[in-house]
């Protein structure tokens, strides 16, 4: 098959970008031809670019927001011309199916349904929730259960006397009735795909597929012959991540440990000071952003990986790879984490915010190392099962091909 991805980013930034990459990858290797287009990556580039065998076109242009070109008539036209040139590709490339990935308006992708299958991939709830992260804005920030809409306006998540904050609300609607009318959607948990079929979405056209990862054969070493037990935690540094519980369970332990927080994001400077201020400036190491790469090292060296999020996480590519590299997890019990950790075999479920047990579970594992190995162990079983790349691929080629024949069948 002759597929498009879309993206908004290229390389290795975050999980969605991983998986982006890894995808591309797989689909050559079963010997599909691959054509890449970013919208928010690279200097625009609209006769593509061939690298390593894949044809790359950047349109910064198809992310519109970047431009405020509801404003701007000059971005308007350039973002029109950008519709325009995708329209060409498919054509030039004689494209079988296009997969979004990432995007903030997958309304301008909607001309294309008439020439071409059209299906999407949601990582998060972009086009479900104004605020993106499906919090309550009251105190204690509860998870939004609601449908996107008047309940934006009930709940004080979207302010009549703000119309950017209406905008957003209105562009998300708008997104949501586009996406509606493509051919199918993926999505990468049963949480997700509950919170997509509560927003109107019909059931038999969202489509749940987990992400996987790869690791490398030599990556399995197992860290018993450290000094310290290490607690580690990979991702974005901001508020819905949790980081503040994190650091109030580590200042509680009982036993002496190491933590390593690797990632950066716009509260980085405040998880800064609150370890200081909680004793633990000798404890806890900040990594920065690194390369995947890179963090392989730090899961190796782990006792147990840590997940503190309070928003309902729609994935969670930190647990797979953690169980991919045989470390157990201990995570609040939101969104769709509890489908790939299951409580008491390989990690611990805790309530959100429930600071103390998240203590306990952290403590019991440092404690018992031999624990920690054997739900790291099985973790890594329960990856290779239900997380591999076989699976996803074969499930996301099998649709691909139902989706073009059907449309097939339709122009006979």
């Amino acid at each position: 098959m002759r597929i498009l991805l879309q993206n908004q980013y290229a390389g290795s930034l975050a999980g969605t970008e991983s998986y982006f990459m890894l995808l591309i990858g797989d689909l050559r290797a079963m010997g599909h031809e691959v054509v890449c287009v970013y919208t928010m990556s690279g200097i625009k580039a609209d006769h593509g670019i061939t690298k390593d065998g894949v044809t790359n076109y950047y349109l910064p242009y198809m992310e519109a927001a970047v431009h405020n070109f509801w404003t701007d008539r000059a971005a308007l036209r350039e973002v029109k011309r950008d519709v325009k040139i995708l329209m060409d590709i498919v054509d030039r490339h004689k494209i079988d199916i296009v997969h979004l990935n990432n995007t903030r308006y997958p309304f301008l992708y909607a001309a294309l349904k008439e020439k071409v299958p059209l299906v999407q991939t949601l990582h998060d709830y972009f086009h479900v929730c104004p605020t993106l992260l499906k919090l309550l804005g009251r105190e204690g920030r509860p998870i939004c259960t609601h449908k996107m809409g008047l309940p934006c306006l009930k709940e004080k998540c979207i302010s009549l006397r703000k119309p950017a904050s209406l905008a957003t609300l209105a562009m998300g609607m708008r997104n949501r009735t586009a996406i509606k009318r493509f051919d199918l959607i993926f999505v990468t948990t049963s949480h997700m795909k509950d919170t997509m079929v509560r927003n109107g979405f019909k059931a038999d056209k969202v489509i749940v597929n987990p992400l996987y990862v790869k690791v490398e054969k030599d990556s399995f070493s197992v860290a018993d012959n450290e000094t310290k037990p290490l607690i580690l935690y990979v991702g974005r540094v901001a508020e819905e991540k949790g980081l503040d519980d994190f650091l109030l369970a580590l200042k509680h332990l009982d036993c002496d440990f190491q933590a390593q927080i690797i990632g950066t994001g716009p509260v980085l400077g405040h998880i800064r000071s609150t370890a200081l201020r909680y004793g633990l400036g000798e404890k806890v190491t900040f990594s920065g952003f690194l390369e995947y790469k890179k963090i392989i090292d730090f899961y190796k060296k782990a006792t147990v990986v840590v997940v503190p999020s309070i928003w309902p996480e729609p994935f969670g590519m930190v647990g797979i790879e953690a169980m991919s590299l045989m470390r157990p997890i201990i995570a609040y019990d939101v969104g769709g984490i509890s489908t790939w950790l299951k409580h008491g075999e390989n990690g611990y479920l805790v309530a959100k915010n429930n600071i103390s047990m998240l203590t306990q579970r952290i403590n019991e594992l440092l404690c018992n190392r031999k624990l920690a190995k054997k739900m790291g162990e099985k973790g890594n079983r329960l990856f290779k099962a239900d997380f591999n790349c076989n699976r996803h691929m074969s499930a996301l080629i099998s649709t691909y091909e139902d989706i073009s024949n059907r449309r097939n069948s339709n122009l006979l």
